[in-house]
């Protein structure tokens, strides 16, 4: 009796490799996952599959069952009846060494074909690698560009509204000057001492005569 199978396949995805990425020459890591479902009603004891890996890219692990070549593995499956046998690769891609490819195209297309041969049948699935361009130097020149026009503008309307000129009361009379009012102040002082000396000293020399 025939067995039917089901062949379950992950969508096809887009991932997004940085320019700081491509310089350093990171490793983008990605997942290809299959699943293949035995309805029965037999087992499959010996199941014969064929997965090509994309170009460019290697296995970060091994596979069960499954003996690995340059671009592919050859793997025997055995799954029971009504039972989902999952088969995930886990890949990278070096851009250290391949990322040229990548930086040429700006895009990479990873497919990896599973293939039962038993049934002549087989399943697909592409990660597209897509290089990020470069952010474009305008935005910033503009953005600094419109910044000092519109402070040059505000300055500009304080100017002629007298923002900065400097308005003074009118009609208060003008402080003195600091060293003036010294002066006033010593010279009550000044001819108080002159006039003790005065009266302690006559100025009259008979005067001093007679005292002596």
């Amino acid at each position: 009796m025939r067995c039917f199978y089901y062949r379950k396949v992950l969508p096809n995805a887009t991932l997004h490799v940085t320019r700081e990425q491509l310089s350093a020459g990171a490793l983008i890591e990605f997942v290809h996952y299959f699943e293949i479902t035995n309805f029965g009603p037999s087992h499959w004891p010996y199941l014969d599959a064929e997965l090509k890996l994309a170009k460019r890219t290697s296995l970060s692990s091994g596979i069960q069952r499954c003996k690995g070549i340059a671009t592919g593995l050859n793997c025997s499956f055995n799954i029971r009846a009504h039972v989902s046998f999952p088969v995930k690769l886990p890949l990278t891609f070096d851009l250290k060494r391949h990322g040229d490819k990548l930086e040429e195209n700006g895009v990479y297309e990873a497919t990896t074909l599973l293939i039962l041969n038993q049934y002549k049948m087989n399943a697909s699935l592409t990660t597209r690698l897509v290089l990020m361009t470069a952010p474009p130097l305008w935005p910033p020149v503009v953005g600094a560009v419109a910044g000092l026009l519109l402070l040059a503008a505000i300055l500009y309307a304080l100017y002629k509204c007298g923002f900065f000129k400097r308005k003074r009361p009118r009609n208060v009379p003008e402080a003195e000057p600091l060293n003036q009012g010294h002066t006033s102040r010593r010279s009550p002082v000044g001819s108080l001492r002159n006039s003790v000396v005065d009266v302690n000293q006559p100025s009259d020399p008979q005067l001093q005569k007679q005292s002596n």
